[in-house]
C-alpha cells in the first residue's frame, strides 16, 4: 500500500473513466438531451477510479463515518455509472490512515463530454447544470487516504453479499467545491432555490454544492484527517474475482446506461437462480432465467420505435375501475424519457422484448424475483412496510386520505426507473414494486396478468412480492409498463 499512499492527484487527468449513458438511475427527467448524446456507459482507460462528488451527500456522511471508525473494508456494487455500499457485505481486514501533504486540483466542466468522462457517478444532474450554467469548476484538496492492506477474495467475504463486484481498497479524502462562476462566491451546500420577482434568474442564481473546508486541510494528522477536511472524493477499487458475473447490477440498463459486466445474461439483466415458488394454487417450478434489470424507460421503447420495430404509443384508455389522475403517458415527448414507459398494451410489450431478442417473462418469474428467490421477502426489499424510501406508490401527493405512505414521495405519476435504491430486490432489480405494474406472459381466462402494483397503488398488499392484477391486453393504461426476460445462455 506504501506505493500507493501518494494518492497521484497530478494523475487526475486519467479522470476519463467511464463515459456514462443515461446517467445514473437517478437520472433528471428534465434532461432528455442525456439520453440522445450518450447512449451507453462505455468503460474508459481507468473505471476504477470513481469521483464522489456528486455522489448523495447522506452517502459521503455515511461512508465518511465508517472511514474514521476504521471499519473493514467496504464491499460494493458498482457498474460504472452507479455505486451501491453494500452494508451488511464485509471484508477482512481494516483501513489504515495514510497522510500526504495537501495537494490541490481543478478541473472545468464545460460539457456533456467533460462532465461524463470526470464525474460519471452523478451526470444526469451535472450535465443538466452545465447546460444551464455554461461551465463548473471544481475544487479538491486532497491530504490522504485510507487504504486496506490487501484486496480479500470473494469467498472471504461475510454477510449479505449477493451482487458484490468491487471491494474498496482505498479512498482519498479531503474537500472539494463544484460551483458555476455565479455560485462559486454563495455559502450553500446545494444548487440555490428559487428567487423572488425582481431577484436573479434562473441562469444567474448559480449552483454550488461542497464537502469540507479547504481551509481546514492546511495541516497534517498521523491518526486521520484534520477536522473538517474528511470528505470522501475518490475510491480506488479493486474487482473481485468472478464479480462481473456476480453482480447483479450495473451494465447496461434498460437499454440506456451501464457498461458490459459479463455472465451468463445479455447486457442490462441479472441472472436469477430457479427454485420452487409456493403459491395458494400450490407449487411451480421456476427455472434460472434471466431478468431486466429496470423497468423499460420510455427513452429505450422510443429507439425501437424509430427503429421500425415498435408501434407509436397511443393515448390511453381507461376502465371505470382507473381514475384519470396520474394518467400521463410518458411518451411522446422528451421530458420524461428517464420514466418507464406506459400507455403500451399486452401485444406492444411483447413486441418491443421480441425486437430485443427477448420475451415477456411470466407472472410466476417475476413472484419469484421480488420474493428473492428462496428467501421468501414480502416485499422486494424484505419485510419492511412499505415507504416512500422504498417505492413510488400513492404518497399525500396522490391521495390524502387514501395513501398508502405517509409522506410525498416526490412524483405524481410515475418516478424515473431505478430511483428508489432503498427498495432495490435482491440480484440488484429495481422498481419490481411501485412505479408502473408490468406485463406477463401469462393469461388468465382470456386476459393477461400485470405484476407489481404502481405508482397508483393505495395498500401494501398491492404492492407485495407477487401482487397480481388480470387486464385486457387491448388496454393501454398509464400505471403498466414492462421489462423482458430472457433464457441464460
Amino acid at each position: 500500500m506504501a506505493r500507493r499512499s501518494g494518492w497521484r492527484l497530478a494523475g487526475i487527468a486519467w479522470l476519463a473513466l467511464a463515459g456514462c449513458g443515461g446517467g445514473p438511475a437517478r437520472a433528471l427527467a428534465d434532461a432528455p438531451r442525456l439520453d440522445d448524446a450518450r447512449p451507453s456507459c462505455q468503460p474508459a482507460a481507468d473505471p476504477l477510479r470513481p469521483l464522489l462528488v456528486e455522489w448523495p451527500a447522506t452517502q459521503r456522511s455515511a461512508l465518511e463515518a465508517r472511514l474514521q471508525a476504521g471499519p473493514a473494508p467496504l464491499v460494493v456494487r458498482y457498474g460504472g455509472c452507479e455505486l451501491q455500499v453494500l452494508r451488511r457485505c464485509r471484508a477482512p481486514g481494516r483501513y489504515r490512515w495514510l497522510a500526504t501533504q495537501p495537494k490541490r486540483e481543478q478541473l472545468r466542466l464545460r460539457n456533456a463530454d467533460e462532465v461524463h468522462a470526470k464525474v460519471p457517478l452523478g451526470a444526469a444532474r451535472l450535465v443538466a447544470a452545465v447546460e444551464r450554467h455554461g461551465e463548473l469548476r471544481l475544487d479538491l484538496t486532497v491530504v490522504g487516504e485510507f487504504a486496506s492492506e490487501r484486496a480479500p477474495g470473494r469467498d472471504e467475504l461475510i454477510g449479505e453479499c449477493e451482487g458484490a463486484t468491487h471491494v474498496v481498497a482505498a479512498v482519498a479524502v479531503g474537500a472539494f467545491e463544484l460551483a458555476s462562476a455565479a455560485g462559486a462566491g454563495v455559502e450553500a451546500g446545494a444548487e440555490l432555490p428559487a428567487v423572488g420577482v425582481g431577484g436573479r434568474s434562473e441562469h444567474d442564481r448559480g449552483y454550488l454544492a461542497r464537502d469540507g473546508e479547504a481551509q481546514a486541510c492546511r495541516g497534517t494528522r498521523a491518526a486521520g484527517p484534520p477536522q473538517g477536511c474528511g470528505a470522501p472524493l475518490e475510491l480506488e477499487l479493486v474487482e473481485l474475482p468472478g464479480g462481473a458475473a456476480a453482480a447483479g447490477a450495473g451494465g447496461e440498463k434498460g437499454g440506456e446506461e451501464g457498461g458490459e459486466l459479463g455472465g451468463a445474461c445479455p447486457s442490462g439483466m441479472a441472472e436469477v437462480p430457479g427454485g420452487t415458488l409456493e403459491t395458494a394454487a400450490g407449487t411451480v417450478g421456476v427455472a434460472t432465467f434471466c431478468l431486466d434489470r429496470e423497468e423499460v424507460s420510455a427513452a429505450a421503447y422510443q429507439r425501437c420505435v424509430e427503429l421500425g420495430e415498435c408501434t407509436q404509443i397511443a393515448a390511453p384508455t381507461q376502465t371505470r375501475a382507473q381514475t384519470a389522475e396520474p394518467g400521463r403517458c410518458n411518451l411522446p415527448g422528451a421530458s420524461r424519457r428517464r420514466h418507464p414507459v406506459n400507455c403500451l398494451d399486452w401485444a406492444q410489450a411483447r413486441a418491443y422484448c421480441r425486437a430485443q431478442g427477448r420475451r415477456l417473462p411470466r407472472a410466476a418469474e417475476l413472484e419469484w424475483a421480488a420474493r428473492g428467490g428462496e428467501q421468501r421477502r414480502r416485499y422486494p426489499w424484505g419485510d419492511e412496510a412499505p415507504s416512500s424510501r422504498h417505492l413510488n406508490a400513492c404518497g399525500r401527493e396522490c391521495d390524502r386520505r387514501g395513501a398508502m405512505v405517509d409522506a410525498r414521495d416526490g412524483h405524481v405519476g410515475t418516478a424515473p426507473v431505478a430511483s428508489f435504491p432503498a427498495g432495490r430486490g435482491r440480484w440488484g432489480l429495481d422498481d419490481l414494486a411501485g412505479n408502473v405494474a408490468e406485463w406477463s406472459e401469462t393469461a388468465v381466462a382470456g386476459e393477461r396478468l400485470v405484476v407489481g402494483g404502481s405508482a397508483r397503488s393505495r395498500r401494501p398488499e398491492q404492492v407485495r412480492a407477487g401482487a397480481r392484477e388480470a387486464v385486457s391486453p387491448e388496454l393501454r393504461r398509464a400505471d403498466v409498463g414492462v421489462r423482458c426476460a430472457a433464457q441464460v445462455e
